[in-house]
């Protein structure tokens, strides 16, 4: 199992200005949620929150992968679609990032929205497998193409050019 460390502050707080803005509707979809380094999970309070990871562990209520079909189909079987989906974090460990992101898309209700953050400028962390880092114009192009509209992207400190998290929210298209 990895170490035990804090969230990054820069991750709640995004988390946290986004859903202050535009309170989330449930139910809440976590993606990547074994609770290595805490949770975003009170900012959802009084709503329906499930928590999908690879692995049993902490906080994890699904084992699955968001990239396998069979997943999501049992997902929506048992809760149905789902008003948020959020994702901190995990997007670097998803073998099919852009498989992962037209199946959260898919388990998404109308109009729902997804919260994605990512780091870019970091080190390696296998937890279990660090495959991806994401350049804001890419992680556009993959929402995009995943189906999403009303994309959002910022990045999270670091030197000019070099972020050290890209984090962004986006909407389900019809």
């Amino acid at each position: 199992d990895p170490p035990a460390e804090a969230m990054r502050l820069a991750v709640m707080d995004f988390v946290r200005r986004v859903v202050v803005a535009d309170p989330p509707h449930g139910p809440v979809l976590e993606v990547g949620r074994f609770d290595v380094n805490g949770s975003v999970r009170p900012l959802f309070a009084g709503l329906t929150y499930v928590g999908l990871d690879l692995r049993p562990g902490p906080a994890v209520d699904e084992v699955g992968d968001v990239s396998d079909p069979t997943t999501c189909h049992r997902l929506a079987a048992t809760y149905g679609v789902f008003g948020t989906v959020i994702s901190t974090e995990t997007l670097e460990h998803v073998r099919h990032p852009w498989t992962a992101l037209s199946n959260l898309r898919w388990l998404l209700a109308p109009d729902g929205r997804l919260i994605l953050t990512t780091v870019f400028t970091f080190p390696l962390h296998e937890y279990p497998s660090d495959y991806w880092r994401f350049t804001p114009p890419g992680l556009h192009a993959l929402l995009e193409d995943a189906g999403f509209r009303d994309i959002r992207i910022e990045t999270e400190g670091g030197s000019e050019g070099s972020p050290m998290g890209v984090f962004a929210t986006a909407r389900r298209s019809a």
